[in-house]
């Protein structure tokens, strides 16, 4: 597919001084899936910063404020305007999560089979000899073989060994993911996937909310926060999820009660239409 957005959070900056990098949208994204609504969620937050440059001009060119008036009327249209948008956008990465999250919960390593004595005299030199590597050649040695490494090397790695192993916590993470690749197929890819999308996503609506609060003069995040958040709170969008119940699809809506979680009740016809 054709890569969507753009490198650099401005529109025709340099990569080099337009500050914040991005990376391109370059993931199929189905219609009505969450890589769609993540899809959409980076690319509106580029267009959040493109429309605070677009009213700076115009309220410049109107001849209406001062300097200080135009400072202050840019803040109040990023805060009242923008910021709920890209509030949105952070409910659909973290709602993407959560999904993430259940998906890999329901993929489970299984057990390398301690019966089978040949094969595990083959994974006990192979691990010996991984531990006997310095860190930086065993660090190359992973990195170079990730992708022909043995499934079931790359699952002693991460289930027998682990921090033994001598390999680092985030080579570990992606032998888990190949270890799991040979054991549950496309499903993990699919996981892969939307956690790339998520990460993609994620890092352009905080990188366009960094730039715009520093645009409009309120570089503290918590600053700019408290000024945006009776205006987020207005523009939520219900966690909603489909049940089937008796056999009938039921839309229910999260009523969080901590961080962590809450309780589903039925959503009403308005929090299903603010999807």
């Amino acid at each position: 597919m054709m890569p969507k957005g753009r490198l650099t959070v401005r529109k025709g900056a340099s990569a080099l001084k337009g500050g914040p990098t991005l990376r391109l949208w370059d993931i199929e994204a189905p219609a009505g899936s969450t890589l769609a609504k993540l899809e959409r969620s980076y690319l509106t937050a580029l267009d959040q910063i493109d429309q605070l440059e677009a009213h700076r001009a115009a309220a410049a060119t109107s001849g209406q404020f001062t300097e200080a008036g135009l400072l202050e009327d840019a803040k109040r249209f990023a805060v009242s305007k923008l910021a709920p948008v890209l509030h949105r956008g952070r409910q659909a990465v973290a709602q993407a999560k959560r999904e993430a999250e259940e998906q890999r919960a329901k993929l489970k390593l299984q057990p390398l089979d301690k019966s089978d004595v040949v094969g595990e005299m083959r994974r006990a030199e192979a691990r010996s000899w991984l531990r006997s590597l310095p860190e930086k050649d065993r660090r190359n040695y992973i990195a170079r073989n990730v992708d022909s490494l043995d499934p079931e090397l790359a699952l002693a790695i991460v289930t027998d060994m682990g921090e033994l192993s001598g390999v680092l916590k985030a080579d570990r993470k992606v032998l888990a993911d190949k270890a799991l690749r040979a054991q549950h197929g496309d499903a993990i890819d699919k996981v892969l996937e939307l956690e790339r999308g998520i990460g993609i996503a994620e890092h352009a609506i905080e990188a366009v909310r960094g730039e715009i609060a520093r645009d409009v003069g309120v570089p503290d995040p918590h600053t700019f926060n408290q000024l945006a958040a009776p205006h987020e709170k207005a523009a939520t969008v219900p966690y909603l999820k489909k049940f089937t119940e008796d056999g009938v699809e039921v839309i229910r809506v999260m009523n969080w009660t901590s961080k962590n979680g809450g309780t589903w009740r039925k959503a009403t016809p308005e929090e299903v239409a603010r999807r």
